[in-house]
Parts: structure tokens; sequence; C-alpha cells
């Protein structure tokens, strides 16, 4: 299940995103909230929700301080964006 979010674009590419799904539970319905990070759906950039849930490039930083397992589930959702396949 997508939880629809008020419309924004990614500060890379421009796309339009209103939707976003949680990989490790597509039936929840939670809102993201501010510090979670997203991917664009577009250009697989990686983004971060602010306290408005406004979506803003997310810092190195903030990339460097996720565990290995958050790690592992953004790039293979890189990966499909982009049209790549993993063995």
């Amino acid at each position: 299940m997508s939880t629809i979010l008020d419309s924004d674009k990614c500060p890379y590419c421009g796309y339009e995103l209103d939707t976003c799904s949680n990989p490790n539970d597509f039936e929840s319905k939670q809102k993201p909230q501010e510090g979670d990070i997203s991917i664009c759906i577009n250009c697989a950039k990686l983004l971060v929700f602010d306290k408005d849930l406004k979506l803003q490039p997310c810092p190195e930083e903030k990339i460097n301080s996720l565990d290995e397992d958050t790690l592992k589930i953004i790039v293979k959702t890189k990966a499909i964006i982009l049209g790549m396949k993993l063995e």
C-alpha cells in the first residue's frame, strides 16, 4: 500500500512525487516522518523528508550513518529504479 502525500518535486530532476511506499512493509499506511529517507522513482537519487515532509537532498553524513541492512535495501531499490538486475 502506498501513502499519498502532498505533491512535491525531486530537487535533482524535478519529477513530481506524491506517493511513498515502505520497501519493508508495502501494507503500511504510515506517513513518513522528518529525517526519513526516500528515493526518487525517476532518477534514483537519495532524498530526505524535512519537518514539513518536503523532499530535500540527503546529506552525505546521513547516508554514512545508515546501518548495513538499510544500505542494502537502498542499493537494491536504486538498481531496480535504474533498470539494473542484481544477482
